[in-house]
């Protein structure tokens, strides 16, 4: 398994596990060597759930907040007032 030009999906998929996992895609692309695509995909999804379940954790205890949520309930109307168009 190699990234490369000719191989945008899978490069993709490597950058993307590399990032979340903080391993340089050289090593992932020599740790599944010889291996079908199968284990990679899985581990690939491992490697994201665990890096984002901070964030979901901190997600969650915010939502659970009753304070938190009537902020976000009031000022979600002027928003789009505030926050600049983008092109």
């Amino acid at each position: 398994m190699r990234a490369g030009d000719d191989k945008p999906a899978l490069t993709n998929l490597l950058t993307i596990y590399s990032m979340f996992g903080g391993q340089p895609v050289a090593q992932i692309e020599e740790q599944y060597q010889g291996q079908g695509y199968a284990r990679f995909k899985q581990d690939l999804g491992d490697v994201v759930v665990a890096a984002l379940a901070p964030l979901q954790a901190r997600l969650a205890e915010l939502a659970a907040d009753p304070s938190y949520t009537l902020v976000c309930s009031r000022r979600a109307p002027s928003a789009p007032r505030r926050s600049p168009s983008t092109p």
